[in-house]
């Protein structure tokens, strides 16, 4: 045991293991070797290493910008004609329709406004037996011929707005002329009253079917006559 001892005493370990194993607790006098202390663990971590250098991103340069396309060349502009201003035509003053002397000449005064209107080849106006007849018929609605107005259309060309102008009328008996044939726009039977344009109407056969004592001469007499009460009362 003893030489045992003096073995172990007799192994003498360099300083520098000595240093690295026992650290700061031992200090060498012999010699000039300085102790080292331990490195701690985190010291001999060696440190990450470094990011590798990123490669320069060139800029890429931009795409050279398309030419405008060339716009289509306007149109001139045309110059409108300036409008002239059309002259108002002067007004055309109408005179009145002159009762006592109309262009077509009637008999009868028209007072009353009644106008008779026949168609007679054979007279100015009316044939003297028709015209007997005639007044008889229009004495007994209490009419003369102060009152009325007779025109012969035989050979005119009448038209029923003149003839409204020259003679306007508030009552208008047609005899053997139907009112449409002069511009009247409606087709009127035979003794039906028929009011239209502020006047009343009425279409019958002529004087020369009416008068005479046969028993359908005698028949159309009577509707004459109811018809004229209708009108007159």
């Amino acid at each position: 045991m003893s030489e045992s001892k003096s073995e172990f005493q007799a192994i003498r370990l360099p300083d520098m293991i000595l240093a690295d194993m026992f650290g700061q607790h031992l200090v060498s006098i012999e010699g000039d070797y300085q102790p080292v202390a331990r490195a701690s663990a985190a010291a001999a971590v060696a440190p990450p290493p470094a990011a590798p250098a990123q490669k320069p991103v060139m800029p890429v340069p931009p795409a050279p910008a398309a030419a405008p396309a060339p716009e289509e060349p306007k149109p001139a502009p045309v110059a409108l004609p300036t409008p002239v201003a059309e002259p108002e035509p002067a007004p055309v003053e109408v005179a009145p329709a002159s009762l006592s002397l109309p262009p077509h000449a009637v008999l009868g005064n028209f007072k009353q406004q009644v106008l008779l209107i026949l168609n007679e080849p054979n007279a100015v106006h009316c044939k003297d037996a028709d015209l007997e007849f005639l007044q008889k018929v229009i004495a007994s609605v209490k009419l003369s011929m102060d009152h009325i107005a007779i025109l012969n259309t035989h050979g005119k060309q009448v038209t029923y707005p003149e003839l409204k102008a020259q003679l306007p009328a508030k009552v208008a008996l047609y005899f053997g002329v139907e009112p449409v044939s002069i511009g009247v726009p409606m087709r009127i039977p035979y003794f039906q009253v028929q009011p239209w344009d502020d006047c009343r109407f009425l279409y019958a056969p002529s004087l020369a079917d009416i008068n005479g004592n046969s028993p359908a001469q005698v028949e159309l007499k009577k509707q004459l006559w109811m018809a004229l009460k209708k009108i007159f009362g």
